[in-house]
């Protein structure tokens, strides 16, 4: 099994991979990417400076590693070299949770390898929240923080993402996390959280301040799923407008308790019928934004009609329905979809059609996470976390995520990676949970393959260990079953794959 580091020798390896990759026009790879505060293909600027060592650390850590494209089942969860060094921007984060993003799934399966290929094997992981333990020269936070973020993708490709017991992050990507907010509820917003937002208000033109005075509507279709959930409460609670969603009869009580107005079943024969044009003053009828997360020409057409004279459409997937086939995007892709986009909103600006705009995510702005964590403080958004797995359930959240029924935000336990039992007496909290971090004092249990205090008898207590051993059990039994017969999705992958290195 390949080894998987950080450090210098890895950023240098990397940076090769990233420069030598087709640097095409910045607003074609927007289609795909979220760009750091340094740009497009920066490494050259990012060498390592000032560096931070942990001589005293342990050196290994657990992560769930790609070691090939494919199906959820090329996730293998492994020991890892432990970050051994960080920039005077970057802090070191012990993770907590992390959730799982669609841009994970196409990272994993292979689709975005032509715009942004990987160096394998890698840490995938966007969003994370957790406790700072080491912070560079120029963080203005302090180690014991607890903070939430997000890693971009180009420095997943640099090092490594968030599926890990530690991952290095650039301060200006991260936030203090609210007292209000626990570590799954946080790991769950920054990547959808930061695209509801930028796409109501940085792209949708939707201010916090109404200088009209009349009213203000946002049309979500397709608001059960991670940023819809979201944009209903940051629509409603936040920019004080009337919010009508389209989603499934299942998802309408959910959505009423979040704060929707109107929720409008798209499963019903001429579900477009029932949607109404809301009154806003001043002349005005109709929705000052369409958010649509579900994709299609239709959808695009359906509601031109809908929007005000000077609406905006704002579509998170594109001309092709979300859920459709998977399919693997090119440069030629990317320029075609821009293309497009651009064409559309030509037809906007000289009043031909309503504003229609490709969302990507290099729209988004990191700055927008302190905003994100004061809506949480003040109650007015609370993530939806319909699922929570352990580590070792990382197959199962992928395979979850593509069904493409989803709803709200699945997040993965990265410290509490035993399943916990249910008893009489209830759950009892874990005792270390705020304890103060000191790497210097922890080992590594080779039984349980864990983290554990040197002063703990035997690495971990019987109980724990007991957990950790039938954790393992369960995990070899299932990959026995799965050499001996294994799924089809992993057939059909592997046996493309060698079709394909036949055909070469």
């Amino acid at each position: 099994m390949a080894e998987l580091s950080f450090g210098h020798n890895l950023r240098a390896k990397r940076k090769e991979v990233i420069n030598n990759t087709l640097n095409f026009l910045p607003w074609a790879q927007g289609c795909f990417t979220a760009c750091g505060p340094t740009g497009f293909n920066s490494l050259e600027t990012l060498a390592p400076a000032n560096t931070v060592n942990f001589n005293n650390a342990p050196a290994k850590m657990l992560g769930i590693a790609l070691h090939e494209y494919g199906s959820p089942y090329q996730f293998k969860v492994q020991l890892c070299n432990l970050p051994r060094e960080i920039r005077d921007f970057e802090v070191l984060v012990q993770v907590q949770t992390v959730s799982v993003n669609p841009t994970d799934c196409k990272l994993r399966s292979g689709s975005l390898s032509q715009l942004y290929p990987l160096s394998l094997p890698v840490l995938l992981g966007c969003d994370f929240s957790g406790i700072i333990v080491k912070a560079g020269s120029a963080v203005p936070f302090k180690v014991g923080q607890k903070i939430f973020g997000r890693q971009t993708l180009d420095r997943i490709r640099e090092v490594h993402g968030t599926y890990a017991e530690y991952c290095v992050a650039d301060y200006h990507e991260i936030a203090e996390m609210p007292e209000e907010a626990s570590f799954e509820q946080a790991a769950a917003v920054p990547w959808a959280g930061l695209t509801a937002y930028a796409a109501l208000v940085r792209v949708g033109g939707i201010s916090y301040k109404n200088s009209t005075g009349g009213r203000r509507a946002v049309l979500i279709l397709g608001g059960s799923g991670g940023v819809g959930t979201f944009a209903v409460q940051i629509a409603k609670h936040y920019l004080r407008c009337h919010t009508t969603v389209t989603c499934s009869s299942s998802n309408a009580e959910m959505m009423e308790k979040i704060g929707a107005d109107e929720i409008v079943n798209y499963n019903d024969v001429n579900f477009w019928d029932k949607i109404s044009k809301p009154i806003l003053g001043q002349g005005k009828v109709g929705y000052n934004v369409v958010l649509d997360c579900v994709g299609g020409d239709d959808y695009w057409q359906a509601c031109q009609p809908l929007l005000v004279e000077d609406g905006s459409y704002v579509t998170l997937v594109g001309a092709e329905r979300y859920g459709g086939e998977e399919k693997e995007y090119s440069v030629g892709s990317a320029i075609t979809a821009q293309m497009q986009s651009g064409i559309r909103r030509g037809l906007g600006l000289i009043g031909a059609s309503k504003r229609y705009t490709v969302f990507t995510p290099s729209m988004t702005n990191n700055e927008d996470l302190s905003i994100l964590a004061s809506l949480m403080r003040e109650g007015k958004m609370v993530p939806v976390v319909s699922k929570m797995y352990s580590m070792y359930d990382i197959i199962d959240a992928h395979e979850h995520l593509e069904t493409h029924h989803a709803v709200g935000k699945c997040v993965i336990q990265i410290r509490k990676t035993i399943p916990e039992e249910e008893d009489e007496q209830g759950s009892q909290p874990d005792d270390d949970d705020d304890k103060e971090i000191d790497l210097a004092n922890m080992v590594l249990d080779k039984t349980t393959m864990r983290l554990v205090p040197k002063n703990s008898a035997g690495g971990m207590d019987d109980a724990l260990r007991q957990k950790q051993l039938q954790v393992t059990s369960k995990l070899k039994h299932k990959t026995r079953e799965e050499d001996r017969d294994p799924p089809k999705k992993a057939v059909k992958f592997q046996t493309e794959e060698e079709e394909l290195g036949a055909a070469g």
